[in-house]
């Protein structure tokens, strides 16, 4: 018998919906990490390889309702939409079904994406099905995707750490989701060493490539890999990056110029922060400049026309090495990274705040504005204390939040000072943007008034 889908359509499909993707920052590899993490539950609990094939499509294919909603949809149903909103939100499962009719799809495949944000209680979309009655995909698609959510950012809130997304799920079991589902998810991350690599999870990729294209498409197809990549085409581009944030590995185009490429890995192998970065060079065709690439410092020398599976396969092997070194000379992760530097108008307070709240930093921020300045002290990525001008404490960081223009440093592992600031960062966030928008409505009112 002929599957109407064949198995070389899920990487093709992968591919275009990574693209689609790829210019939305929250949702950047979004379903590629979808499709790794359901096809790893499927394998734990036993499916066969034609049932996952099938669940993979749905992975990738779950989401294509946003489109038809203008390309943003925000991943869950907020109790401050209308209901009209809601209901624009909860269609879009419906609409992906929609735009797949006429394609010979497995009906397994269809029954995943219609059913994927019903609840294990009943009190899911679109049909309430509840329990053994909703499809085993979606079960599983509800899990991943939950997932897959909770460790991104989105517009109105920060990712959350891993512990916190397997507690979540954990108190949903019985009540959102398959209980058995979650417990599959949990014993695929209890295998960290493996799949906190194949995953991503979300190691930071920068590609450094001459040609926008190219770097764009190779960026996009990491994307789909479960990294999380993005795009230098100068070494000044890659070095205003490298000491913006930690990355974990970058990937050099031998179609840069050589003495700028060996220039640049030479640079990074002097600096302390940038030494446990993985350096792959790709298209050195020639061996005299592979040496020379390898002995300015570079981990690995790929020839022309390697292979994608062959890259992917190189970045997991090398990050694996560098999560293993790490972890045998208990290299803390804030000292993994370098002293972080950046200028406000391309990175925000409020993004480094969340940045580094993610991360968890331990951390004193300096921030100089010119003709002002100021410090901000975090703890396990908390602010705890903040001194602006004459201001301290939390009048000192909502006045900061507020600045744009100047740069910022910061210094890891501080001694942090007594608690000065209460109320939770992302609080403090919201409360500052809802003062703003009140701001722009009253001298938005004034000026057409």
């Amino acid at each position: 018998m002929i599957r109407p889908v064949e198995r070389t359509n899920v990487p093709l499909v992968d591919l275009l919906i990574g693209v689609l993707e790829y210019r939305d920052p929250y949702f950047r590899g979004n379903s590629s990490l979808v499709r790794l993490l359901s096809v790893a539950i499927g394998k734990a609990l036993g499916m066969s390889q034609s049932d996952l094939d099938d669940l993979a499509l749905a992975a990738l294919l779950r989401d294509l309702g946003r489109l038809m909603q203008q390309g943003r949809l925000v991943d869950k149903v907020s109790k401050d939409l209308d209901q009209e909103g809601r209901k624009r939100v909860e269609l879009h499962a419906e609409m992906a079904v929609d735009l797949l009719e006429g394609i010979d799809l497995p009906d397994s495949v269809l029954q995943a994406i219609r059913h994927h944000h019903e609840r294990w209680d009943g009190g899911g979309y679109p049909a309430g099905l509840a329990s053994m009655d909703i499809p085993y995909g979606a079960r599983i698609l509800a899990v991943a995707d939950a997932f897959a959510a909770m460790i991104a950012p989105r517009p109105y809130r920060l990712p959350r750490k891993l512990s916190e997304v397997v507690r979540e799920l954990q108190l949903g079991a019985g009540r959102q989701f398959d209980p058995e589902v979650v417990l599959a998810l949990t014993g695929v991350l209890a295998d960290w060493g493996k799949t906190n690599i194949e995953f991503g999870f979300r190691h930071h990729v920068l590609v450094l490539h001459p040609l926008d294209s190219r770097a764009t498409a190779l960026s996009a197809r990491l994307c789909s890999s479960g990294f999380l990549a993005e795009v230098a085409l100068s070494t000044d581009a890659a070095r205003t990056r490298l000491r913006r944030a930690p990355l974990e590995a970058i990937v050099i185009s031998a179609e840069m110029p050589a003495a700028e490429a060996m220039q640049l890995i030479t640079e990074m192998r002097s600096e302390p922060y940038l030494a446990e970065v993985a350096i792959i060079v790709i298209d050195a065709g020639e061996a005299e400049l592979r040496t020379d690439l390898l002995s300015a410092g570079a981990d690995v020398c790929l020839p022309d026309r390697t292979s994608h599976r062959e890259l992917k396969a190189v970045l997991i092997n090398t990050l694996t090495r560098v999560v293993s070194r790490r972890a045998q000379t208990r290299v803390p992760a804030a000292a993994a990274g370098p002293t972080l530097q950046g200028n406000l108008k391309e990175f925000p307070m409020e993004w480094l705040l969340q940045m580094l709240k993610y991360d968890g930093r331990t951390a004193l921020v300096t921030v100089d504005g010119g003709d002002r300045d100021g410090v901000i002290f975090l703890n396990h990525g908390d602010p705890i204390h903040a001194e602006a001008a004459t201001l301290e404490g939390e009048p000192a960081l909502c006045e900061m939040l507020r600045w744009r223009d100047g740069t910022f440093v910061v210094q890891p592992e501080t001694v942090v000072p007594e608690r000065t600031i209460e109320r939770d960062l992302m609080r403090l966030l919201l409360e500052e943007a809802v003062e703003k928008d009140q701001e722009n409505a009253v001298f938005g009112s004034a000026m057409t008034g």
